[in-house]
């Protein structure tokens, strides 16, 4: 049997059609949503370090991370010395600070929202760091109840700054505070 190049082009053509009516022209799914907020790889000040003196931390991500109002969000208890920075370099997250950390006490760093993944926004929810400039970690348990003396009722979302007992009554408004409560359990009980 004669083959010219047409009869070639023509059974080409129709191979070439029955392939293609076997694709889906449809785009890849990519695979599931990814609904884990990130994870931590590597820090440079492990979880529950003692003898902690320097002036900055790292923590690496398993993904990309972003930053969502860190210096309102990261809350660290005793606050860190003034100056304080935040800086994203691919998965690392960077907080440094100049001047020194008070010495002999643990300190409880909580990031609130600030940190969530690139592509989905998964929030990094109810975490905490902690790590002591002395030999020990303290167990920060302070036992309490908040009174609002006006009679009032407490309101929600409520923050419990703790400050020296020395401090004068002006002392929220003109000093940094000692120490945050972490947790407000049914107000007017509280943990910190």
């Amino acid at each position: 049997m004669d083959y010219s190049w047409k009869n070639r082009y023509w059974i080409g053509l129709a191979a070439l059609g029955l392939i293609a009516q076997c694709a889906l022209p449809m785009a890849p799914d990519g695979g599931p949503r990814d609904v884990d907020p990130p994870v931590i790889v590597t820090a440079n000040v492990p979880y529950g370090s003692t003898q902690m003196h320097g002036q900055s931390m790292q923590w690496t991500f398993d993904e990309f991370v972003k930053l969502h109002q860190a210096s309102q969000q990261i809350i660290c208890s005793p606050p860190l010395p003034e100056s304080v920075t935040y800086e994203l370099k691919g998965k690392t997250l960077s907080i440094a600070w100049k001047g020194d950390l008070m010495p002999e006490s643990t300190y409880n760093m909580q990031w609130g929202s600030a940190v969530k993944d690139l592509h989905e926004g998964n929030v990094l929810k109810g975490f905490q760091w902690v790590w002591s400039t002395g030999s020990t970690i303290d167990s920060g348990m302070i036992h309490g109840q908040l009174v609002d003396l006006t009679g009032e009722q407490l309101g929600k979302d409520l923050s419990l700054c703790l400050y020296p007992i020395d401090a004068q009554d002006s002392a929220c408004w003109a000093r940094r505070f000692t120490a945050r409560a972490a947790t407000i359990l049914a107000a007017p009980t509280f943990i910190t």
